[in-house]
């Protein structure tokens, strides 16, 4: 068995490993059977070997930054609340707020991360981006490493991130808090859209927690619910 504590401490060398480029490492964190959903509703990652192109292309050419806050331990899923920075490698910086759920296992006696769900929005962060002209020429430079590392159908699945229930998928799961006693009390903040699901920062006096929320049949109707305190 393994304690919240050393749950919340095995995720937590994700971003120190990232920091440090240590390709090795970070990519040992994850089950051999391992998947990566970054964004959520974009092509997941299957793999060892997909997880591998994963971080070269989109860790290896950046500098990134966690400012988490908030953790929350629920079982074999630890889920954090954050903003992620990047400074790309022309420079151009970009903050993307995120709640990203970590599903761990036990592996030959070892945590690792089973299954990483990343929810953040990226049609706000393709909007940050091409802001400026820096930010556009930015991306001319990295489509070539895209191709590379992912192959043309991996940038297709890759912005299969930009669809799903947008604001209407808020607006029902807003909704939805208001009505339902499992989050009675609770008070939405932080609300992102990624795919068919969306997360919500909740707060409840002085608790904190995160809500779930799984979209099967379009913006307009709940198919899960989940809550993480």
């Amino acid at each position: 068995m393994f304690s919240d504590a050393q749950k919340l401490a095995y995720v937590a060398q994700s971003p120190v490993l990232c920091a440090a480029h240590d390709r090795a490492g970070w990519v040992g964190l994850f089950a051999s059977d391992g998947q990566i959903n970054d964004p959520i509703g974009s092509k997941p990652h299957d793999g060892r070997a997909a997880i591998e192109r994963f971080y070269d292309t989109f860790i290896a050419p950046n500098q990134l930054s966690f400012d988490v806050e908030h953790d929350i331990v629920n079982g074999m899923t630890v889920v954090r609340d954050l903003h992620i920075n990047t400074v790309m490698s022309t420079g151009v910086r970009i903050s993307v707020p995120m709640h990203i759920r970590y599903v761990l296992c036990e592996e030959q006696g070892q945590l690792r991360i089973h299954r990483l769900y990343a929810h953040w929005e990226l049609n706000a962060m393709l909007r940050q981006q091409y802001a400026t002209l820096k930010g556009i020429w930015t991306s001319f430079l990295l489509t070539p490493r895209l191709l590379k590392y992912q192959g043309l159908s991996g940038v297709m699945g890759f912005m299969q991130g930009t669809k799903g229930v947008h604001e209407g998928g808020k607006k029902t799961a807003v909704d939805y808090i208001a009505a339902s006693p499992k989050f009675a009390g609770m008070t939405p903040g932080k609300t992102l859209a990624a795919g068919n699901w969306v997360s919500i920062t909740l707060r409840k006096g002085a608790a904190r927690g995160v809500g779930v929320f799984r979209f099967d049949s379009g913006p307009g109707q709940v198919s899960e619910a989940q809550l993480f305190v």
